[in-house]
């Protein structure tokens, strides 16, 4: 273990502050009747020698406080004390924990273990923080493809897909198509609405198992109760069903076909990490974004049919994947869109790994699903934090109305 260095207190200057004790393995921050709910906590410092690393354990009795009210943060210091990154551990019942790889310009780790806004009384126990080699970058290699079925030549394009990845020698961990593939661009009266094991289906399974890939696409299922679903299906590496996701946010047209809509968004575990798809107009919901991330998606799949102006995507599309610190994987067709819509790949800061516009065609990114994306102030002060720790931990949800 990390020896601890130094021992402190916070508290604002305010009148009637709580009261921070310590015992042996013991912190308590007690708050007296008529107390201020300020911000207080009890300030420890390790010293970081050569770990390259480090992982770190609290347990902590926080009267069942959500994390904006009770936690612990880290902040990595400088060699003049100052903090160069700083952050949240994450709770798990009545444990705070995370592994943290260490910045290059720290040399000490500073750990607050708080509490604010409440008049309960809050306890932590003594943190453990071990030391540990780094673990390997969680890497996985996304193609998001681009269509414009015309004329019926939509097994021909996926043809040509499947020869551009064979050409290029792509060996990738999933593959995102775009919406209804199989459909569009077909007259209205010739759209089959499939099963969940019909012919466009089993075409998915086989090229997830000719590419040893995961295979995501939509495509309108008839379900089991004979309605009429807007279903995106995600095939294995051996072309087993491992997900089916109900678009949420049914369009005007969709309502009107006879289409009836999820009920609930989900994340799929794959072995690279979590998925989440949001079909098309669900996107355009800032909350479903933001729901699948908060439920632990990494990577969200966003299948669409396009996207009719330019103005549009070039700043929703980033802004999702800022907001939510998510990769966001765009499959679209390029249905009536003046100008061209790119399939694209856009990390958590905003920048595009990816992009193609080519029809059919794709575009093709290694991401690092475990990469902290660091950006300077935010809410930490003057130095480095992650978008997607901070949103999450300092959301007020008592503060929004329900259904957020």
């Amino acid at each position: 273990m990390l020896p601890v260095i130094a021992f402190d207190t916070f508290i604002p200057s305010v009148a009637n502050p709580p009261v921070l004790t310590k015992a042996k393995d013991a912190f308590e921050i007690f708050r007296p009747a008529g107390s201020s709910p300020v911000h207080a906590a009890h300030l420890l410092l390790f010293d970081l020698a050569d770990a390259e690393a480090v992982q770190i354990s609290v347990t902590g009795h926080t009267a069942g406080l959500s994390q904006e009210k009770a936690g612990v943060i880290f902040s990595f210091c400088g060699s003049d004390g100052k903090p160069v990154e700083r952050g949240y551990l994450r709770k798990d019942g009545d444990i705070f924990q995370r592994k943290l790889r260490r910045p290059a310009d720290s040399t000490t780790l500073r750990l607050e273990l708080f509490s604010r806004w409440t008049d309960q009384t809050v306890q932590f126990s003594m943190p453990k923080v071990q030391p540990i080699s780094a673990e390997p970058e969680r890497k996985a290699r996304i193609v998001a493809v681009k269509t414009n079925p015309v004329n019926g030549n939509n097994e021909q394009q996926l043809d040509e897909i499947e020869e551009k990845l064979q050409l290029a020698k792509e060996t990738p961990d999933l593959i995102l198509l775009p919406e209804n593939h199989n459909t569009r661009g077909l007259p209205a009266k010739t759209c089959p609405y499939e099963p969940i094991n019909g012919p466009f289906a089993k075409r998915l399974a086989a090229m997830a198992v000719k590419f040893h890939s995961y295979v995501c696409a939509t495509f309108s299922l008839l379900d089991e109760e004979k309605q009429f679903r807007n279903a995106a299906v995600l095939f294995d590496r051996n072309g087993k069903l491992a997900g089916v996701y109900y678009k949420v946010h049914l369009t005007m047209s969709e309502a009107e076909k006879g289409f009836i809509p999820g009920e609930k968004f989900q994340v799929f575990e794959l072995d690279f990490g979590k998925v989440a798809i949001l079909t098309c107009w669900d996107n355009w919901f800032s909350e479903s974004c933001r729901i699948v991330a908060d439920l632990g998606a990494e990577l969200v799949l966003f299948p669409l049919a396009g996207d009719g102006e330019e103005r549009h995507w070039k700043n929703i599309w980033p802004a999702r994947a800022m907001d939510c610190g998510v990769t966001l994987a765009i499959a679209p067709a390029q249905g009536e869109a003046v100008e061209p819509v790119p399939a694209a790949i856009i990390l958590p800061d905003g920048s595009w790994a990816a992009s193609a516009t080519e029809n059919p065609g794709y575009a093709a990114a290694t991401v690092v699903l475990d990469r902290a994306f660091q950006t300077y102030w935010l809410s930490v002060g003057p130095c480095r934090g992650e978008g997607r720790d901070l949103y999450f931990s300092e959301r007020r949800p008592s503060a929004y109305c329900k259904d957020i």
